[in-house]
Order: structure tokens, then C-alpha cells, then sequence
């Protein structure tokens, strides 16, 4: 039984000097993420600088595991209010930030969301997830799932869909 509810964490390409910075921050080869609603991918994208779907054709090749996810709560008005936010650069500062004062010092946005923000946040407000300790990074929504018991999938996006 396959859900239209997913949410895909994406490995490092081993092209991207944004991807090797997000590696180096959060301490993971997960780079990015995002989720899906009734078959329609989102994400927030330091590339458009906001929240809107995800290009699909572009992502395709991309190497991600991807989760299937129980039914929650009706996503609508959650992606209606995330719709056009800005993306959180301060909050990937924030990362950095947080790395080099060893944990002392953190900072973000709430009303701005980098890509594993904004995962996080459907995954605690449609599913129930328990909000996890910040900063976020791709292993902190692996680690969500691998205690939830949610098996991901494995392989390129397009595949995986």
C-alpha cells in the first residue's frame, strides 16, 4: 500500500559547494529534504530562496531515501500557510554558528524555514511527531523515522516517487 504522504531526505551529489557546507555543518550526507501531500513534492529551497514545490524533473536523478508516512491530519491549510515563506539563511547560519560555540549559541527564524525545518514541521503538526531538539539537519528527521519504525526506501528520487 503505497501513501501520497512522503517525506525524502537527499544525499550529497559530490557536486554542489552548498551540499558539502550543509555536510560539514550538520555532521550528515543528507542535504536536503522535503516532503509530499497527495502526490505534489514540497520543499523550502536555498534556490529560490522560499517555500514552493519541488521541481520534480529536476530532483529525479538525485540519490534520496525516501519514507512512506501513516495518514495525519488534513496537510492543506499547513502548506497554504507555508506557501511563499522565506527561506532561513539565518538559521543555516545558525548551524554554523552552533557547531563552532560547541552548542552554546544557536539562532533561527520562526516564521522562516530551511528544508529540514520545514520537514520537521509537517511531519510534528499533520503526523504528531514530537518537536526534536534544534538545530535540525537531515539526521535529525532519519532519526525521527528510524524511532517511529518507518523503513525508508533507498535510490534515485524519480524511482522512488
Amino acid at each position: 500500500m503505497s501513501s501520497d504522504n512522503k517525506v525524502a531526505l537527499f544525499l550529497w551529489n559530490g557536486k554542489s559547494l552548498t551540499g558539502l557546507a550543509i555536510i560539514i555543518g550538520t555532521w550528515s550526507f543528507y542535504v536536503h529534504a522535503a516532503f509530499s501531500s497527495r502526490s505534489i513534492w514540497y520543499h523550502s529551497s536555498e534556490r529560490i530562496s522560499r517555500f514552493d514545490r519541488v521541481d520534480v524533473e529536476a530532483y529525479k536523478n538525485r540519490r534520496c531515501i525516501v519514507y512512506e508516512l501513516p495518514e495525519g491530519t488534513d496537510p492543506r491549510a499547513f502548506i497554504r500557510s507555508m506557501q511563499d515563506t522565506r527561506y532561513d539563511w539565518i538559521g543555516i547560519v545558525g548551524w554554523f554558528v552552533h557547531f563552532i560555540t560547541r552548542g552554546r549559541v544557536s539562532f533561527d527564524r520562526e516564521s522562516q524555514f530551511f528544508c529540514f525545518e520545514a520537514a520537521i514541521e509537517y511531519l510534528c503538526r499533520i503526523f504528531g511527531f514530537s518537536y526534536p531538539k534544534k538545530p535540525y539537519s537531515g539526521k535529525t528527521i532519519r532519526t525521527m523515522m528510524d524511532e517511529a519504525g518507518i523503513i525508508g526506501r533507498e535510490g534515485k528520487f524519480g524511482d522512488l516517487l
